[in-house]
């Protein structure tokens, strides 16, 4: 990869720019060189067309930015993006829309890949794990991803519902009401190992308005899942795809996660985690949350709808702490 190198004196950052990035490229490199000086939590952000390297900015002031550890991050760019096409092919089955966001997070950092438009990603690192540095971090990709598509005439994705709260056209319409769903949870497998205590939450924690399937996954596989599919308040959510097309596809998706497992661990060895805390597969129309309970166990979280993804999010993160405090504390 041909790419040229440009730190001007007294720069907060350095440019590395393949030598195709010509001027087209300036105003997103700009906005790129400003998130990065700012100290907004990202240390390195990277613009990639179909799988090609186009330019990135890191941080030069937080830590020695060798040679090395520049052409690692560069690496590391085309490696989350074919783990990325990967899940996205998975995520097809589930009719929910491409993948638009995806966050890798570990003990002591994160990366981040989001979709600016059809063919070009923005991809993100951040040293520093502490959770809100993280999510302060995915925020501003999304909002570069967001003026990048606008500075071109693209609509913005609404990656990570950041902006369903802030818009009319934000989803909220087709909810009747914020009430708890008024049928029984439709309810898979039986883990004698799961408390009581644990299942019940898990079963509370499903709402029409955000969590709308919750699962325990053992090497891969569905130990208990819970969801409310069968809501009417939903229907319209299942005009191509049955709710036993979707159980089945999120089965097969965190497949493909656990198959991923040691290639993920690998990409978080460059922000200096050994352990992946947190993933998030924000889709078109919705998000899959995975989290680890240890070596083997996940915890997943699904909401069907983009508006509030952010929400959700919080959610299963919050039910995570509460009910595996030991294995929330990696965060």
């Amino acid at each position: 990869m041909d790419t040229a190198h440009a730190q001007p004196a007294g720069s907060q950052t350095r440019l590395h720019r393949a030598e195709h990035a010509g001027g087209g490229y300036d105003a997103d490199i700009s906005e790129c060189r400003t998130a990065v000086s700012a100290r907004e939590g990202l240390d390195y952000i990277a613009h990639v067309t179909c799988g090609v390297f186009d330019f990135a900015v890191e941080a030069t002031l937080s830590r020695a930015a060798g040679p090395e550890t520049t052409d690692a991050f560069d690496r590391a760019v085309r490696q989350l993006s074919l783990v990325v096409a990967q899940l996205d092919t998975a995520c097809e089955p589930l009719d929910s829309g491409p993948l638009i966001r995806v966050v890798l997070q570990g003990g002591n950092g994160a990366m981040f890949q989001v979709l600016k438009v059809p063919g070009q990603t923005f991809f993100g690192l951040t040293l520093d794990g502490t959770p809100n540095t993280v999510d302060l971090a995915d925020r501003r990709l999304a909002e570069l991803a967001e003026s990048a598509a606008r500075r071109i005439g693209a609509a913005s994705l609404k990656w990570g519902g950041f902006r369903g709260a802030e818009h009319s056209d934000s989803g909220e319409l087709w909810l009747p009401g914020l009430a708890a769903p008024d049928i029984a949870p439709f309810v898979t497998g039986q883990d004698s190992t799961l408390p009581d205590v644990t299942v019940e939450a898990c079963r509370r924690a499903l709402h029409r308005a955000d969590l709308h399937y919750i699962a325990v996954y053992r090497l891969g596989q569905p130990s208990w899942c819970a969801d409310i599919f069968d809501d009417p308040a939903l229907r319209a959510f299942f005009q191509r795809v049955t709710p036993m097309d979707r159980r089945k596809g999120y089965t097969r998706l965190i497949g493909h996660v656990t198959l991923q497992a040691r290639r993920l661990s690998h990409l978080l060895t460059l922000v200096r985690s050994d352990l992946l805390v947190r993933l998030v597969l924000d889709v078109a129309r919705g998000a899959i949350y995975v989290l680890p309970l240890n070596e083997d166990d996940y915890l997943v979280g699904v909401t069907l709808n983009q508006a509030r993804v952010e929400q959700a999010d919080r959610k299963i993160r919050a039910l995570h702490g509460q009910l595996w405090p030991r294995a929330a504390s990696l965060e």
